[in-house]
């Protein structure tokens, strides 16, 4: 990502009003997550932690809260791994944040997979438990009053077994969007979306015949107007001693503010998307104009134009070359997170093979030694244009930061793991730093400047990948060499023989 679209990104998440973090994953030599580190804390999430931001950024999840190794830590990896999102209600979080005391409080935590990595935000709501919790003791005494119900930032409801409101709070019918006596008219049935129905009733009746005691879960209601709002449901049953049912109590939280944010990133996510492409597209036309009137220029002067003078418009020359490479290499990294494909099962072998043919005249030039180990019958799902991009710009690379005193030699090789097919693209090269290996994929970042190049090839790579619900890193000890993993998903079926490419 570019220092301008980092800091629109920057800009918009502090701009959310809940907490919101993002961390990205950190991988051993076999690609299993071992950490997470901070990347970025909007001013929210900032506000609620006792450690300052600047000593957050860029450090270990693990070592900070090492107590989460057994607990979200795995959830999170899972969210990476899968692409699946995350979500629990009302836990139970005792956190040391670094120190001897220990912080109990209760949150609702959501989770979605962010590049190699997560984005995560949060709800405190460790009062709004206890008020809830309190309610219920004073349900089952009897000693509800109105001026507790009046002050609860939750609404609350009796429903009769058939679905019936019986009672309601003035915070429940603002949350549903009705009338006092109007919602007393309606069953919760009624009121609910239909997608939404059949798992309420389901966990309704659990409760009825007293299979669990409670349960959560986030539902629509229509208003009373036709439009629709998320709530968060907290539902349990009340009985007396003799066993007999009296009532559901309903609990409701209002979630617009969760749905809104989770819309406004996917909207900022597309905006920062569209902004890339049209800013690399436009700034193609200023930089023909450049290098043509240079030429003119140079036409125009002849052969009487002094050599500092000439000098001048070969470096204008050259610079308007460069630009024009990262430009294009922007627009590929653009139409790179634009474009869908569909999926279809593709023989691993022959997408190095092609790679290696279009990596000929580089091969031959060096006396480069390149040897694909891949099986034949080996299949990853994927577009075959793109991940052969990916494995054209691994063998290109290999070859082209080789080390000054060996010839190179590159191997490829990839095992299946389940439902996953890693592969390993080998170089004897000078390698790079530890420290650095994660830097390789940022935009723009070149760790070696004895080679042309952009600082983009790695970046995309590291995009296509991810698109295909995979992952890569590096494995390199700085000084013999460069293993870049990747893990692609493998075919479902597995009957089918390869796409021809």
């Amino acid at each position: 990502m570019s220092e301008v679209e980092q800091g629109i990104e920057d800009t918009l998440i502090n701009a959310v009003p809940q907490p919101l973090a993002v961390l990205h994953a950190l991988r051993d030599s076999k690609g299993t997550i071992v950490d997470f580190v901070w990347d970025h804390i909007n001013d929210a999430g900032a506000a609620e932690i006792p450690v300052d931001r600047d000593t957050l950024i860029g450090q270990r999840l693990l070592e900070l809260l090492p107590e989460q190794r057994n607990g979200l830590f795995q959830a999170y990896s899972r969210v990476v791994e899968t692409g699946e999102p995350f979500e629990v209600r009302e836990a139970g979080y005792d956190d040391t944040w670094g120190t001897q005391e220990v912080i109990p409080r209760i949150y609702d935590i959501r989770a979605i997979k962010h590049l190699d990595g997560f984005a995560f935000w949060w709800n405190d709501v460790t009062d709004r438990v206890k008020e809830r919790v309190e309610l219920e003791r004073l349900a089952q005494q009897g000693e509800i009053s109105d001026r507790i119900i009046e002050r609860a930032p939750v609404g609350m409801a009796l429903v009769s077994a058939q679905g019936e409101f019986t009672w309601l709070s003035p915070a429940f019918c603002r949350i549903a969007g009705y009338d006092h006596d109007e919602l007393l008219t309606k069953t919760f049935q009624e009121i609910t979306h239909p997608e939404d129905l059949d798992r309420d009733l389901e966990l309704v009746q659990q409760v009825a015949e007293r299979q669990i005691d409670s349960y959560v879960m986030d539902k629509r209601y229509f208003r009373a107007d036709g439009s629709i709002v998320w709530v968060r449901l907290h539902a349990s049953g009340l009985w007396r001693d003799d066993g007999t049912f009296v009532t559901f109590i309903a609990q409701i939280a209002d979630l617009s503010d969760e749905k809104a944010l989770i819309e406004q990133l996917e909207v900022t996510n597309k905006e920062l998307q569209h902004w890339s492409y049209v800013a690399s597209h436009d700034l193609q036309a200023p930089m023909r104009v450049v290098g043509t009137y240079t030429d003119l220029l140079a036409e125009a002067l002849g052969t009487d134009i002094a050599e500092e003078p000439l000098e001048y418009m070969h470096e204008i020359r050259a610079s308007v070359e460069i630009m024009r490479t990262m430009v294009a290499d922007l627009l590929s990294f653009s139409r790179a997170a634009r474009t869908d494909y569909t999926p279809a099962p593709l023989q691993l072998r022959a997408l190095i093979d092609a790679a290696l043919a279009e990596n000929g005249t580089r091969i031959d030039a060096t006396g480069a030694r390149v040897v694909n180990e891949v099986a034949e019958d080996l299949l990853v799902t994927g577009n075959a244009e793109h991940l052969g991009s990916v494995f054209a710009e691994l063998l290109t690379n290999a070859i082209k930061y080789r080390a000054a005193d060996r010839t190179p030699q590159v191997t490829v090789s990839a095992v299946s793991q389940g439902d996953t097919v890693r592969i390993s693209v080998i170089d004897n090269g000078s390698g790079i730093p530890a420290e650095l290996s994660d830097r390789a994929f940022t935009m723009f970042q070149r760790l070696r400047t004895d080679q042309p190049g952009t600082g983009v090839g790695l970046a995309l790579v590291r995009r296509i990948v991810q698109q295909h619900n995979g992952a890569v890193w590096l494995d390199s000890d700085g000084r013999s060499g460069t293993a870049v993993n990747l893990r692609l998903p493998a075919p479902k079926s597995e009957t089918f023989s390869g796409q021809d490419i």
